[in-house]
């Protein structure tokens, strides 16, 4: 396509013939033009929407403002506290109360689970160190038994060997 006619092709679309309806080729152009035929917005209309918006706005800022406690001074004067200074007070003090209670709670807290743990190795110790010196008990009586049991059947053998020679006589 040359130059000239995509010129005069851009002419005819830009075009806006009261006579034909253009084909609508999107949704965003078809309302475009419409808006464009029927609506020639005057700069009265343009000033009375910006007023609406901002009456919106007003009155937006007027929630805010009763929400954050945040009184309208008066032009030349300074409202008695700034608002991120007041945010700075409270939240100084919100960690300085809880800061410290929680702070000596959760130290006593470690101090008793730290007491509790040490309290718990004792015990363990204490069974660890029982239940060795009873298998150490027991391993014992079991050698004492063993050698009871040996003699007896040494014992037996002598017997055994006195009657066969006592028979054999």
């Amino acid at each position: 396509m040359s130059g000239s006619a995509a010129l005069s092709a851009a002419k005819r679309r830009r075009a806006v013939s009261t006579d034909e309806k253009p084909p609508p080729t999107s949704k965003t152009n078809t309302t475009t033009t419409t808006r464009q035929r029927g609506q020639q917005i005057n700069p009265l209309q343009v000033l009375n929407q910006h007023h609406m918006k901002l009456d919106v706005l007003y009155e937006r800022q007027d929630k805010i403002n009763k929400m954050l406690n945040i009184e309208e001074s008066v032009e030349g004067e300074e409202s008695e506290e700034n608002l991120i200074d007041r945010l700075e007070n409270i939240e100084k003090q919100f960690t300085n109360k809880t800061s410290v209670g929680n702070e000596n709670k959760l130290l006593q807290q470690i101090d008793d689970y730290k007491n509790e743990v040490d309290e718990l190795r004792k015990i363990i110790l204490n069974v660890q160190s029982h239940s060795v010196n009873v298998s150490l008990e027991m391993l014992e009586m079991k050698k004492k038994f063993d050698n009871v049991n040996e003699p007896d059947e040494e014992l037996e053998t002598d017997i055994a060997d006195k009657t066969e020679t006592q028979n054999h006589n």
